[in-house]
């Protein structure tokens, strides 16, 4: 699903602008909302030329949320206990220290769940749908 938020051009790097969402784009937008709580910047396509300081309306793609939730949060701990069920076993064949090898092969199965995240970090970046892209420029408040 995309969504479409409102945003301000901070900078401009090549065909790319940094935006940092104003409020009601996905950021914290209550009565208590505090100057200094650092808002993430997006970087997105400047396909519209849009220059430093335009309001501008981008949108933004879900289309992988679920997936690199299980992927960051759920995978890891899949594969420890399978790293320390596999351990197990090893240690029961070899005759090894069950407490151990049970550790080692979580440890080795968590460095494993990083270079997957890295991976899938790295796929992520170069899906073209993914890529937030400015849209148009916010008619009232530019001139």
């Amino acid at each position: 699903m995309k969504t479409e938020a409102e945003g301000i051009v901070i900078e401009l790097r090549g065909d790319f602008a940094l935006l940092r969402p104003v409020s009601g784009a996905g950021t914290i937008s209550c009565s208590c909302h505090d100057e200094k709580i650092r808002v993430p910047l997006i970087e997105a396509r400047n396909d519209i030329n849009a220059a430093v300081g335009d309001v501008v309306i981008f949108e933004t793609s879900d289309k992988g949320d679920v997936g690199g939730a299980f992927i960051i949060f759920i995978l890891p701990f899949i594969l420890m206990f399978l790293g320390a069920v596999t351990g197990c076993n090893v240690s029961a064949r070899l005759g090894l220290n069950a407490t151990l090898m049970a550790s080692a092969g979580a440890f080795i199965s968590f460095i494993f769940s990083v270079i997957i995240i890295r991976l899938y970090d790295k796929t992520i970046i170069r899906n073209p749908d993914l890529i937030p892209v400015i849209l148009s420029k916010f008619p009232e408040n530019n001139p």
